[in-house]
């Protein structure tokens, strides 16, 4: 590993709209110690009561492909979906296997080991929504091998943005 932190190194360009989604950033950015990538255990619930409903938790596998699998699904988040996905991997999915954009942007992550602040439109059953603000975090037990992601959500209304 190099002595470069393992963040975006623009990451004082990142533009967040929502608090929410800032705060949950700031949360994980916090974590990060040096170079080494906060881990899953490092998430500690109790901390971020009023976040975790705006969490998703996703495996990574590997082998014998790349995929992610739905571990935790934030009560919010899942308020806003079609159907819980919970314990789905993305390649079940139809909409989200390879080579969709969600998958490129979780795939990205686990690439670059850095934090991502995409664009997502919203998808669901509430009209009111126009787009989410989303940001992908990365989590490796050893600090350094991206082995989890954490994603916080918040969907915007088309007066929020």
């Amino acid at each position: 590993m190099t002595d470069t932190p393992a963040i975006n190194p623009h990451e004082e360009t990142l533009d967040f709209k929502s608090a929410i989604v800032k705060d949950c950033y700031s949360y994980w950015r916090g974590k990060v110690i040096g170079d080494r990538l906060p881990s899953r255990s490092d998430i500690d619930p109790v901390d971020i009561p009023k976040l975790m409903p705006h969490a998703v938790i996703l495996d990574v596998r590997r082998e014998p492909e790349l995929d992610f699998r739905y571990r935790l699904i934030g009560t919010y988040v899942a308020e806003h979906l079609f159907k819980d996905h919970t314990g789905s991997w993305f390649s079940e999915i139809e909409y989200q296997r390879a080579p969709s954009t969600i998958w490129q942007n979780c795939a990205h992550v686990i690439e670059t080991g850095k934090p991502l602040l995409p664009e997502t439109p919203y998808v669901g059953p509430n009209q009111g929504f126009k787009s989410v603000e989303d940001v992908i975090l990365p989590l490796a037990d050893d600090g350094e091998t991206v082995d989890s992601l954490l994603v916080f959500i918040h969907c915007m209304r088309r007066s929020e943005i």
